[in-house]
């Protein structure tokens, strides 16, 4: 059992319970108390009451005290002079205090990952044979990894994303090999009968369709055992050269293994970043990122109905193949349709590669950041596992299928041949019946979304749409759907509140654009009272009558309510506490005369 220092402290300390609790009940009574208090009032209780004066002063000194101190611990060399330059440069202050709750959150975050790291441990399967053991730490991947700090490779490509285009994809073949129609035939504008959007055939759908497999598939063979995993390695691919040599060995092969990494979370469509192809005595690794425009040469073996190319789960790489580089499959056997048809208890690769080779791959890289170059060696492992043993998996499942009867087979080379006549389509936004897939229609099902909060939802999800097509990054990157939870649930009425309940992690596009975020959830919010159109200020309210509307307003999902680390959900509620019981810090009006000031500055 391990010791536990008695001068240590933890979260669950209860002197730093007691101490959290005291300061969020003094936090929130100034809030409370700022927010009854208008700033054109100041001057008129400083003329009531010498008093006053003497307090608003004291006040006002130990603010400028306390800003500067935050400056400083932010690294700032300025000092704000008097009170007036600090209320000019609030909003920056307010971008400086954010920035330090982020550093809080992220050596919190340290703290947290250094003591789970200290209780985890090595796995390796026992029916493994160690040669074969990929040796890595199970759990949680470093951010290095799952989130990685490089320029966006998009910038580089030689045709740029273009968000906004909705317009029917056209195929980006320029040659068509193994052609049983022509390319010119193959790329003519389809127009449905029932006035729907227009578009262009897989240019491969004919081929697709009669090509024959080869007549060995039919036959049972005696499964070729992979080579052993660590005493080969895979030829890395990124030069026109070195494509030209791997496409001439693989010309030569009767079948390939297939595979792709993909990257969506810093881009709005997503892109493909790598490239998998074993042979029965040899893998590549293509970097797509370099190569991405000088691909199609591969269509000469994809599109070959004497080469078999066996995928696992090809649903995906099939629309991403045609989409980045006017790839397109021919003969396809995909390994995950075979353990659909034959029933098997697990119709996943990590399952496929344990029991019919014995091998434990970690599936922890699916969710790693493929842009990385150089690929660190534990993906460039994971990645060549995918398709090493895929070939001899192909060998023991079609046995399998023959010995069910021939009809198994068939089933499965129907379904290969139906992903494959797949096409890749734009999607534009669906603001009027959010049939997106991660449109305000399913969110609205998910969480029981009131009609009052519908507007707001909708609102806010074609939001995060424009933003995630401008900045080019994915709908979650920009705001994830917990967060839209949050601000359905607390409607916050100011920057704080918006960034308490995001988190640490805040997109730019949400940094730049937190305005225009406000001034939708103020516009649908049905408990703000408008001036031109403009939320002004919450309807008044007991604070246990906003309590229960908050609560009201949605219908919690256990599952969202839970996500998270504690300290990241303790600092959220304390926020969302904060900035939904409450109005803004600055009330919008004087108590006395209204908006009577504003009026006569504007000349009305």
């Amino acid at each position: 059992m391990a010791s536990t220092s008695s001068t240590s402290r933890t979260a669950s300390d209860p002197d730093i319970e007691a101490y959290n609790a005291s300061v969020f009940a003094a936090v929130l009574k100034m809030t409370q108390a700022a927010s009854r208090l208008a700033s054109q009032d100041l001057t008129y209780y400083r003329t009531a009451s010498p008093d006053v004066t003497g307090a608003i002063e004291r006040c006002s000194n130990r603010l400028l005290a306390i800003t500067n101190s935050l400056l400083r611990a932010a690294g700032g060399k300025g000092t704000l002079k008097n009170v007036d330059e600090l209320v000019e440069k609030w909003n920056k202050i307010g971008d400086v205090n954010d920035t330090l709750f982020e550093k809080t959150d992220t050596y919190l975050d340290m703290f947290t990952n250094q003591k789970s790291e200290k209780t985890s441990v090595v796995a390796v399967a026992p029916s493994m044979p160690q040669s074969q053991s990929l040796k890595r730490k199970r759990g949680r991947l470093d951010s290095s990894i799952a989130n990685a700090n490089v320029v966006r490779p998009q910038l580089k490509f030689e045709r740029k994303p273009d968000n906004y285009d909705t317009s029917p994809f056209r195929p980006l073949l320029t040659e068509k090999p193994n052609a049983m129609k022509s390319l010119e035939e193959s790329l003519q504008m389809e127009y449905p009968k029932n006035d729907g959007q227009p578009y262009y055939r897989n240019p491969y759908q004919y081929e697709i369709e009669h090509a024959k497999f080869p007549k060995s598939m039919k036959k049972p063979c005696r499964p070729v055992d992979p080579m052993p995993f660590e005493d080969t390695s895979a030829i890395w691919v990124d030069t026109p050269e070195k494509l030209r040599t791997m496409l001439k060995q693989l010309k030569n092969e009767t079948e390939i293994a297939v595979d792709l990494e993909h990257h969506d979370n810093r881009s709005y469509i997503g892109f493909v970043c790598l490239l998998q192809i074993s042979t029965r005595s040899q893998d590549y690794l293509v970097d797509t990122l370099v190569l991405r425009s000088e691909l199609q040469v591969l269509n000469d073996v994809l599109t070959n109905p004497k080469i078999i190319k066996v995928f696992h789960g090809a649903n995906s790489d099939i629309i991403w193949l045609q989409r980045d580089f006017g790839l397109y499959v021919v003969a396809l056997f995909d390994t995950y349709h075979a353990a659909k048809v034959l029933n098997l208890e697990g119709k996943s690769l990590g399952y496929l590669l344990d029991i019919f080779c014995s091998f434990k791959a970690s599936k922890e890289y699916q969710l790693a950041d493929w842009r990385i170059r150089p690929l660190p060696q534990e993906m460039l492992n994971y990645a060549r596992s995918d398709t090493h043993f895929l070939l001899n998996i192909y060998d023991q499942l079609r046995n399998k299928l023959l010995a069910s009867g021939a009809d198994k087979l068939e089933s499965v080379l129907a379904n290969s041949r139906k992903e494959c006549k797949q096409r890749y389509v734009r999607v534009p936004y669906d603001h009027e019946y959010g049939s997106d897939p991660s449109g305000w229609k399913s969110l609205s099902e998910k969480w029981a979304v009131t009609e009052e909060i519908m507007p707001m939802l909708k609102a806010i999800t074609q939001w995060r749409d424009k933003m995630a097509r401008t900045y080019d990054d994915s709908l979650s990157y920009v705001l994830p759907n917990r967060a839209i939870f949050g601000l359905l649930k607390s409607k916050p009425i100011n920057v704080p509140g918006v960034m308490g309940i995001i988190g640490k992690n805040i997109s730019e596009a949400v940094k730049e654009n937190v305005d225009e975020l406000l001034k939708i959830i103020a516009a649908n919010d049905p408990g703000v009272t408008r001036v031109d159109g403009v939320g002004e200020s919450r309807t008044q309210e007991t604070e246990t009558d906003t309590e229960q509307n908050v609560t009201a307003d949605l219908s919690i999902n256990e599952e969202d309510a839970k996500e998270g680390e504690d300290v990241a959900r303790r600092r959220t509620a304390l926020a969302e506490e904060l900035f939904s019981l409450s109005s803004p810090v600055i009330a919008a009006k004087s108590q006395f005369w209204g908006n009577i000031f504003d009026e006569v500055v504007k000349g009305k």
